[in-house]
């Protein structure tokens, strides 16, 4: 086997993990936000956008997930939640535990922005929501960004 086949060989392989673990981690990551809006019944969706930046002053423009304001629907309300906002808020109430959550599924989202891209695209507004007790993911085209 020469120096080629044998470089083709690793990359192929490296591959094939890197989707593996992919595939795992979107798993993962779906049975977790199940899980939370299972744990918050008054929760009943959340939405974020994500997106390559259009232009940034010269500077190389960035996917970012943008999950720190989000909107959010709680027992029928609608709301721009952010987390400098809940920070400073009383946790006990139900309906800012389910804030909490709803940041913190948009909160672990970002900590994997190259799944998220991955999983969702980009220039997209992200909703996941609950519907007879199922979660579904609504993807929707986003360019109304800088």
């Amino acid at each position: 086997m020469g120096t080629n086949d044998s470089f083709e060989k690793l990359v192929r392989n490296y591959n094939k993990a890197v989707a593996t673990l992919r595939e795992e981690l979107r798993t993962g990551m779906l049975a977790v936000i199940r899980n939370t809006f299972d744990e918050n019944p008054t929760l009943e969706s959340v939405s974020w956008t994500q997106y390559t930046d259009y232009f940034n002053d010269g500077e190389p423009c960035n996917f970012y997930v943008h999950g720190d304001a989000v909107d959010v629907v709680v027992d029928g309300v609608e709301a721009e939640v952010s987390s400098y906002r809940v920070d400073r808020m009383e946790a006990t109430n139900p309906r800012i535990r389910a804030y909490c959550a709803a940041l913190e599924i948009t909160g672990a989202i970002m900590s994997v922005p190259d799944v998220a891209l991955d999983a969702f695209g980009d220039h997209v507004l992200v909703t996941l929501s609950r519907t007879n007790g199922e979660v579904n993911i609504e993807v929707a085209d986003y360019t109304d960004h800088d």
